[in-house]
């Protein structure tokens, strides 16, 4: 369950991105939102597990999950905006 909000948190972030901030104008909004979830569940997956103790309970919701989940959503939606605006990629 807390993958599925993780990726919705990076979806969310990466929506508002989009709406509010200009990141990532040149690819579209379901770019920054795919790029967003996607960063979302690499936080999530891969990130939070190298620096959070696993919980007691398997499936529990983790708040310090969800906020590395969050940082590399951001990180993320950063970087796909400077390799655009560099590249055009």
């Amino acid at each position: 369950m807390s993958l599925v909000v993780a990726m919705f948190l990076g979806a969310f972030l990466g929506w508002a991105s989009h709406s509010f901030t200009g990141l990532n104008e040149g690819r579209g909004r379901i770019a920054a939102v795919f790029i967003g979830a996607a960063g979302g569940f690499i936080g999530a997956k891969m990130v939070a597990p190298m620096f959070v103790a696993a919980p007691v309970v398997g499936s529990s919701f983790s708040v310090s999950t969800l906020a590395f989940a969050g940082i590399v959503a951001v990180a993320a939606l950063i970087a796909g905006s400077m390799i655009h605006s560099r590249w055009d990629i």
